[in-house]
């Protein structure tokens, strides 16, 4: 099991306790001396001009930002689209869909019985397969797929009539407490005048729908839904603005939720970063400080550093916890989605402490056992960093450039 695994895998076990347990601080500590330098993490800072970044230093503290502060927008907040929410809403009555159309085409192929279903099931199989236009559709399916046609794929028309028919079937309106056929057939004779195949389906997406609409936009799935809608239901526009609307208030709440709920503490684990050096410490005028996690007692920790995780994929609101179910899947899924990132920001290579909004914002951190200099600190500032260290007994390192290579080293002091 490679590291990003093992990551997840705790995050989510953390997640799903009641309350802190001495076996899970310890796997995090064996975690953490896996992934870093002996259980070492480390926090770039700048000189601010109020003194924050010294003071910290002083006191042994970490400063905990709120996620409005970040410098990363998507850092913290999980992302939404119409279609996770559609699915998270739906899913359940939407898989029972499915599972009953398998079921009648079974019973039309005399694969299985229809009474070898339950009473209900026959009920359900049997109002589809009273649908006559369902019934001659998955007939012709059945007889396409059976047959060596070779020219299936260019039967696309019939598989989205049939779609069409399903979900225009008032069982399927009834179940879903909706009438959405009506965007399908509204995409049909769009799909029949560009001559796709069955082999293009996998590659549709709605960006596709939009250009073929004229809709060139550059928009997230969102916008570009609330587009066709306008394309497709012109007479709408007031409903559409109205939703629009909602929407814009939703985005609000959700930056705001995560905002008024928890601070958070970041520090990476390499001292030698040189992209940490020039973001995060001024461009190597700053100073990087060394905390050793190792020679702790984890088990008196209150809090304690998370890893985080990144992702080519925004982890999405599990929207399925509205029907009530799958309460704990919900808590894991919101625990990877506040500690996941963007893959671009891999290399920081970070941990994190998460406290409550309410708590003090400076942490309390383990021993420092060394100060980082940056390369190109000024002098008065190296001054004022060596002489907070001797109070301590700190050991400071000057970051010195390679001159053959791309690549730092820390000189002693």
């Amino acid at each position: 099991m490679d590291i990003f695994e093992e990551k997840r895998q705790l995050i989510e076990k953390i997640a799903c306790q009641k309350e802190d347990t001495l076996e899970s601080k310890l796997e995090l500590k064996q975690l953490l001396l896996k992934d870093t330098n002996g259980g070492k993490l480390y926090k770039y800072r700048s000189f601010d001009k109020n003194g924050y970044s010294l003071k910290n230093l002083e006191e042994g503290t970490l400063h905990c930002s709120l996620v409005e502060a970040f410098n990363d927008p998507f850092d913290s907040k999980l992302g939404y689209t119409f279609e996770s929410i559609y699915i998270g809403v739906l899913g359940d009555k939407l898989e029972k869909i499915f599972l009953l159309i398998q079921a009648c085409k079974n019973v039309l192929e005399e694969k299985t019985k229809l009474e070898e279903y339950s009473a209900d099931e026959q009920n359900e199989i049997k109002k589809y397969l009273s649908d006559e236009k369902i019934k001659a559709g998955m007939e012709k399916l059945i007889y396409k797929i059976n047959s060596d046609d070779e020219n299936m794929n260019d039967d696309v028309n019939m598989f989205f009539e049939l779609l069409t028919s399903i979900y225009k079937n008032e069982n399927t309106i009834k179940l879903l407490g909706t009438d959405i056929g009506s965007l399908l057939q509204i995409l049909l004779p769009v799909l029949q005048e560009n001559n796709l195949k069955i082999d293009d389906l996998e590659n549709l997406d709605l960006t596709y729908f939009a250009n073929i609409m004229g809709i060139k936009e550059d928009a997230d799935e969102v916008d570009t839904t609330l587009q066709l809608n306008r394309k497709f239901y012109p007479t709408k526009d007031n409903d559409i603005d109205e939703a629009s609307e909602i929407i814009d208030k939703f985005d609000k709440e959700l930056n705001e939720w995560a905002n008024n709920i928890f601070r958070v503490g970041c520090l990476g684990s390499d001292y030698k970063n040189k992209l940490m050096w020039s973001h995060y410490a001024d461009s190597h005028t700053g100073f990087c400080i060394e905390y050793d996690f190792n020679n702790i007692k984890w088990e008196n920790l209150l809090v304690y550093p998370l890893p985080v995780l990144y992702s080519k994929e925004r982890p999405l609101i599990p929207y399925y916890i509205w029907g009530g179910k799958d309460i704990e899947k919900a808590k894991k899924d919101l625990m990877i989605g506040l500690l996941t990132k963007d893959i671009v920001w891999s290399y920081e290579n970070e941990w994190r402490f998460i406290i409550s909004k309410q708590d003090k914002t400076e942490l309390v951190m383990p021993p420092i056992s060394c100060i980082y200099l940056g390369a190109n600190i000024e002098n008065g500032n190296k001054i004022k960093i060596i002489n907070i260290a001797k109070k301590f007994n700190i050991p400071v390192k000057q970051m010195k450039i390679d001159r053959g290579k791309y690549a730092l080293h820390a000189k002693d002091i």
